[in-house]
């Protein structure tokens, strides 16, 4: 893309403002014939070429001309203001620098609207003005800020080409197409109001950060794969029978106040983990800085929002108080991790709570119940963190939750429901055969049979219905060589401790084992 204007060894000819007016008022043709020529029709075509403006150039409502105008490679040293200007054909400016700023605050176009190959050192505005002919702008340099604050477009709104630091629309009336296509944004590039009839159309650009806001009439927005975005930020806007399609990448997406009655579709995205930055004086796109993606829904109900083949799991969720139950995803899988602080470092886990949960119905509802079953075991230890030991009603739910999560992790892994009953076992097996006398010794091959058959009887002591006593009475009476024996107070106490834990146990790795199982509500 090139949008520098093409550089000129022609020399300029000084003009003040008042001499510019009055050559596109026509008033002097013979003073000023260098910039005439007359069309086949008899009227004049102004061509304002290799001059340079010493002052501001004001043309207001008092100039009123049915000329073609042109403007080509002039210098601009105070900028320019059209302020009323009447020009019923077309207006072209190319290969031009403005020192100065540009602005439109009032006026009617009826021809077309055309800037190219210019530079514009200070600020774009549009605020206002009637332009019944087509609008381009291609081939541009905005170094400072590009504004579109107003102003009824009748025809199709084209920039093309063009490389800017900042971009805003927050106003203005546009009856057909809006299209940007192969545009620079190094900073950002906001959306925040204005009346498209026709849909905004978005392709082979960068634009590090695009936002959406205060969007109050339906709006159509299309962002194709060809888009480079490092972060896109919907804010503060109430979607009414809108639809917007983003198939493209980016490092940061975020919901903030926003309220969605319209449909929004994610098809095929990826998520990256770097940022793109633009190089203004190459005018490349080049990669920077590692930057861990993240996905933001802050004070939102993003409704009818759509997510197909695209992957959130490497994202780092903050989720405050939100609703997205109404999310459908395919071939999409949600972030794994949800990091909502409620201070610096300090983790706010009732929203975690909530995110989980949110997200778990997300899946059933899809009837993924794979995928809800994990981010069950999310939501569970989400809310183990939000109770405290000290509250004695949390006390026993904090207990509760965290046996679930010690011996199955919330009913998810039957593996560690059987490693943990089989390790609870074995404590208790270890208490109960020192309270009947039997103590750890150096391994021989007598111990080492005393400890085989020790362990022979393991599996019996885990059945938690075996008959009392019977363990302690084999091993004691195998040991002993005799038939009646007393079995010590201890070994009963261990007896019956273990039978409630191995029974617990045993019961969340049934219920694990059963995880898939059909609901039997």
């Amino acid at each position: 893309m090139n949008s520098t204007p093409t550089p000129t060894s022609t020399p300029l000819v000084p003009l003040r403002a008042s001499e510019l007016i009055d050559i596109i008022k026509v008033t002097n043709t013979s003073r000023y014939t260098d910039f005439y020529e007359i069309a086949p029709n008899g009227q004049y075509n102004i061509k304002i070429k290799d001059v340079e403006i010493l002052d501001h150039v004001t043309l207001d409502g008092n100039i009123i001309t049915s000329d073609f105008l042109s403007i080509w490679n002039c210098l601009f040293r105070e900028g320019i203001t059209f302020f009323g200007i009447k020009l019923k054909q077309h207006i072209s400016i190319s290969n031009s620098t403005f020192e100065g700023q540009f602005s439109i605050p009032d006026g009617v176009f009826n021809g077309t609207f055309s800037t190219s190959y210019c530079k514009f050192n200070d600020g774009f505005v549009i605020a206002g003005g009637t332009f019944d002919g087509k609008f381009f702008i291609s081939h541009s340099v905005f170094k400072k800020h590009a504004e579109i604050t107003g102003g009824t477009f009748i025809e199709n709104f084209y920039i093309s080409d063009s490389s800017f630091a900042n971009l805003l629309i927050s106003g203005g009336a546009y009856n057909k197409v809006f299209s940007l296509q192969n545009i620079r944004v190094a900073d950002s590039f906001q959306i925040e109001g204005g009346i498209f009839k026709d849909y905004i159309s978005v392709a082979d650009s960068f634009i590090n950060i695009l936002g959406i806001r205060n969007l109050k009439e339906k709006t159509l927005i299309s962002i194709p794969n060809s888009v480079i975005i490092n972060s896109l930020h919907i804010k503060h806007t109430i979607f009414k029978d809108s639809f917007i399609r983003i198939y493209t990448e980016v490092n940061e997406l975020a919901f903030i106040d926003v309220l969605n009655f319209g449909t929004i579709l994610f098809t095929g995205c990826t998520f990256k983990n770097y940022l793109h930055t633009f190089n203004s004086s190459t005018e490349e796109i080049v990669d920077d800085k590692i930057s861990k993606p993240s996905l933001k829904i802050i004070n939102s109900d993003i409704g009818k929002t759509t997510f197909i083949n695209c992957d959130l799991s490497s994202f780092d969720l903050d989720f405050n108080s939100s609703k997205i139950t109404e999310v459908f995803v395919t071939g999409t899988r949600m972030p794994r991790k949800i990091t909502t602080e409620l201070a610096l470092n300090h983790l706010n886990y009732h929203q975690h709570q909530l995110g989980y949960s949110q997200i778990k119905k997300i899946y059933e509802a899809r009837g993924d119940k794979v995928e809800a079953n994990r981010y069950y075991a999310k939501e569970m230890q989400a809310y183990q963190q939000t109770l405290s030991w000290s509250n004695w009603d949390d006390f026993w739910e904090k207990l509760n939750l965290g046996l679930s999560k010690i011996s199955t992790n919330y009913g998810q892994s039957w593996q560690r429901g059987l490693g943990m009953t089989l390790f609870v076992g074995a404590v208790f097996y270890t208490f109960y055969c020192w309270s009947l006398g039997f103590w750890p010794a150096l391994l021989d091959e007598k111990s080492f049979e005393r400890f085989s058959s020790l362990c022979t009887y393991y599996l019996e002591f885990l059945n938690p219905i075996h008959k009392a006593d019977y363990v302690a009475e084999q091993l004691l009476s195998d040991d002993l060589l005799i038939e009646k024996v007393k079995v010590p107070g201890w070994a009963r106490f261990w007896e019956g401790i273990s039978r409630i834990f191995i029974a617990y146990f045993g019961y969340q790795l049934v219920q694990a084992f059963r995880k898939h199982g059909k609901s039997s509500g």
